[in-house]
């Protein structure tokens, strides 16, 4: 029936709408889900450059993994902490090397939206620690960034962004997670967040709020494994560790336009996943699952109701044709 295929159509599309409405303000979300489809967002296990999954939101496949070195890899299984919900399995992993480098991978995201304030989540993982033999400045790190190359990294460039991770410590080999990015002297430095890490899953939460410390200054929030996310004073109340900082990192969206993954001398291992961009709290902590239910549901609603509708028609159809007859057979 015409009628009935042309209203499933758009109740289909309004419930699309609905749920791509609930997503308008989370930026980014990156799940590194493997599989065999990336027309979905999963990645085939090997190498990121050059795959273009379109892991929405925040890359609809338009722009491909750039970068130096194919030693960042999709694999299976996630890393799990269970205050950021996850959707799909899979993470990425760096590959041990003993060759000291500086190696990068970064994506640019489709669009980032004009805020004064921005959200970022991450599952870091550091992979044990460097080791007596650890090679100085040794780092693993990931974040939102302009770009990234060996000089910006040094800061004999403006490095824009701020990138999160770990610091192997030259004089012992054990293993900081700090924050690397411009100061507000203009200085590329690392904050140590947490001291002597462990070979464990962190989930590090970032909050920038953009040019707070006038004139140009920002105010940069962090907290490292908060139990609880439901606001900020809950992620502070719960956090191992947590500060507020002055920086000069971000001036606007251009500065956050790629989510970038840098190595320097780094020796192990290292993985990284549940990557998140959001202009809210709430945005970063979402389960898209849970997100979908209210349109699936409400889909479910409006399937029922185009049957019992089709099954009326039918009726009243039928009913029609049965008192048609009739007529005519008394005539």
């Amino acid at each position: 029936m015409p009628g009935s295929w042309w209203l499933g159509t758009c109740a289909v599309a309004v419930v699309a709408g609905s749920a791509a409405t609930a997503h308008a303000v989370i930026v980014a979300a990156d799940s590194f889900a493997v599989g065999t489809t990336p027309e979905i967002g999963e990645y085939g296990v090997g190498k990121l450059l050059e795959q273009n999954p379109a892991c929405r939101p925040g890359w609809s496949g338009k722009h491909d993994w750039r970068g130096s070195s194919a030693q960042f890899r999709a694999v299976a299984n996630s890393l799990v902490k269970p205050v950021i919900p996850y959707a799909r399995g899979g993470k990425v992993q760096y590959l041990q090397t003993k060759e000291p480098a500086f190696r990068y991978v970064s994506r640019k995201l489709d669009a980032v939206p004009s805020s004064k304030t921005y959200y970022a989540s991450f599952l870091l993982n550091p992979g044990g620690d460097q080791g007596q033999h650890a090679a100085n400045d040794a780092h693993a790190l990931v974040g939102f960034a302009a770009e990234i190359d060996q000089e910006r990294f040094d800061g004999a460039r403006e490095l824009r962004g701020a990138l999160v991770g770990f610091r192997s410590q030259p004089e012992t080999g054990l293993t900081d997670l700090v924050l690397r990015c411009c100061s507000k002297n203009g200085k590329v430095e690392d904050t140590v967040l947490l001291p002597r890490v462990s070979n464990q899953t962190y989930v590090v939460v970032l909050k920038v709020a953009v040019n707070a410390d006038a004139p140009k200054n920002d105010f940069i929030s962090y907290w490292v494994n908060p139990a609880d996310l439901t606001d900020e004073a809950a992620a502070t109340a719960t956090s191992a560790a947590k500060k507020v900082l002055a920086v000069d990192c971000v001036d606007g969206p251009a500065d956050l336009e790629r989510f970038v993954a840098v190595t320097n001398n780094w020796s192990r291992s290292f993985y990284f996943d549940e990557v998140r961009l959001g202009t809210t709290l709430g945005d970063i902590v979402r389960d898209d699952r849970q997100a979908l239910l209210p349109a699936l549901a409400a889909l479910s609603l409006i399937g029922l109701g185009l049957g019992a509708g089709w099954w009326l028609l039918r009726a009243v159809h039928r009913r029609r044709g049965a008192v048609a007859g009739t007529a005519r057979e008394i005539s």
